[in-house]
């Protein structure tokens, strides 16, 4: 990653739909220059623009992280496909440490979580153990990781906007690709272009949706990314969870039910890079009680569009 990719990504991620015009003036090179990086960095999947959506105005009021063992290793390819055909899990890991399997996903009640454990789940052959973690409280959410924002959790949305059928459609088509001109959404939802302006405009004022550039950390040199599990003292679990999630280097922190109490995620440059911020960073936070390491050898599924149509 050259020193223009990095200021790009940078700029885009402040503002994905700012012109190719305005960014090759603040950047001080052609707009052709613009454009030519930023379709090598969306073609090549190294950079995706989406539309991230308050899932809970739309009914998804319960997230899971789940740590799936396998009975036997012939079994974990067969399990690898399954799990990543389900609409309900947007991320799948495959993972070396306290679990075979780490995924993730999104559910619109408790009982849809409780079928998707016994209907789904239950019916794959070869999973010997499932360990589920309801999120409690997301600290952290930050896909950011080339910038120095520690945390991207909004304040709770403003409940008085109403959202229509054609703001959830435009939602969807963010989501496929967040920089979609206002000239192709006119004439997709056969709305003027003012118009189409200021329902983006409101969604994002509302907090209703992020509008985003995350990139492929792994392509820009990050290793893969890392998880742990940690307990905690309870009468300093928020106070843990606060400190965590001032690392820049730390995408995600959440409160959960079961195994564990806290569920980070971690991207660093190197190992070593990494074994430093939890040996000499994390692990001297006071009421830490134990931290389980979770590699994750491969990620099978990272989608974004968690608003399904």
């Amino acid at each position: 990653m050259d020193n223009l990719e990095r200021q790009l990504i940078l700029e885009l991620q402040a503002g994905p739909r700012k012109s190719s015009a305005r960014l090759a003036k603040d950047l001080g090179v052609t707009e052709y220059s613009i454009r030519k990086k930023i379709n090598h960095l969306a073609s090549s999947g190294r950079l995706i623009f989406t539309a991230l959506p308050d899932l809970k105005r739309f009914g998804y009021t319960t997230g899971s992280f789940f740590g799936i063992k396998v009975n036997k290793p012939s079994s974990l390819n067969t399990i690898a496909e399954q799990l990543c055909l389900s609409p309900q899990l947007h991320f799948v890991a495959r993972c070396e440490g306290f679990t075979d399997f780490f995924v993730r996903g999104n559910f619109k009640s408790n009982d849809d979580l409780a079928n998707f454990i016994s209907g789904f789940l239950g019916n794959l052959e070869g999973i010997s153990h499932v360990d589920t973690m309801v999120e409690l409280k997301l600290i952290k959410r930050n896909f950011k990781v080339l910038d120095t924002c520690t945390s991207n959790v909004a304040a709770s949305p403003d409940t008085d906007i109403e959202i229509d059928n054609v703001d959830r459609e435009l939602i969807l088509e963010l989501q496929k690709d967040c920089r979609v001109s206002l000239k192709e959404l006119a004439q997709i939802f056969n709305m003027g272009k003012t118009t189409m302006h200021r329902r983006i405009k409101n969604l994002i004022s509302s907090r209703i949706i992020e509008l985003t550039a995350i990139p492929n950390m792994v392509s820009l040199g990050y290793v893969e990314e890392f998880f742990m599990g940690i307990d905690t003292e309870l009468n300093g679990l928020e106070r843990v969870a606060a400190a965590i999630a001032k690392y820049p280097q730390v995408g995600t922190v959440g409160i959960y039910s079961g195994q564990t109490q806290l569920v980070v995620s971690v991207l660093a440059a190197s190992s070593n890079d990494l074994i430093t911020l939890v040996n000499e960073e994390i692990s001297q936070i006071p009421g830490i009680k134990r931290v389980d390491w979770l590699i994750s050898v491969n990620v099978l599924k990272r989608a974004f569009s968690w608003l399904q149509s």
